[in-house]
């Protein structure tokens, strides 16, 4: 189970059977603790507190995340970032910014993200870094902090660019449509003298 049952939870995560997903998870967390086994521990735990969020259960899969980054150790784990697609650290930040945003604590999601950004550019792992660039600009944008997503846009587009992303180029090309049409309502809303109504005007 050690060796396939990671790459079963993303399959079922990917199919939408997240119940699946999350029964699979749970075993293999499970047997990580018999094993008393930190490497395979860290992947278990992350598989868990993924697919509970993806089943919309985010109170529930915050400490699982936290585990996660918890035992994440770089010269231990980077290697499965070559195996799974991204960084386990940098991709648990992603997604335990993603929970706590869920869970209301916009602040704390802000500031997880920005540690799996730096964490990737640590690791220099560009589809890590590209993911974590893309999410902070999404977080950025649910915060409505135009500045950010252009700042994240930017570095995203540059990473699309020389590495051949065409699905980030798009994904920029979202951000950036946002961008500007924040800036343009700004305009307009200055050009118009725009006020605030009174209460009981």
């Amino acid at each position: 189970m050690r060796g396939v049952g990671a790459p079963r939870v993303r399959y079922y995560s990917v199919q939408a059977e997240l119940r699946s997903a999350t029964e699979l998870a749970e075993q293999l967390r499970d047997l990580a603790h018999r094993q008393s086994d930190a490497v395979f521990g860290l992947v278990a735990e992350h598989a868990l507190g993924s697919a509970r969020f993806l089943l919309g259960e985010p109170v529930t899969a915050q400490p699982h995340l936290e585990q996660s980054l918890r035992l994440y150790r770089i010269a231990q784990h980077h290697a499965f970032a070559f195996l799974g697609g991204f960084d386990p650290g940098v991709i648990a930040g992603i997604i335990g910014a993603l929970t706590l945003w869920s869970l209301g604590y916009a602040d704390q999601a802000r500031h997880r993200i920005h540690a799996a950004l730096a964490l990737a550019h640590q690791v220099a792992h560009v589809p890590s870094l590209a993911h974590a660039a893309l999410v902070a600009a999404i977080l950025a944008q649910w915060c409505r902090d135009v500045p950010a997503v252009q700042m994240h846009a930017d570095a995203l587009m540059s990473l699309g660019a020389e590495y051949g992303f065409t699905h980030r180029l798009e994904q920029v090309r979202l951000l950036r449509g946002w961008v500007l049409a924040m800036q343009g309502e700004a305009a307009r809303s200055s050009a118009r003298g725009w006020r605030r109504p009174r209460v009981g005007a």
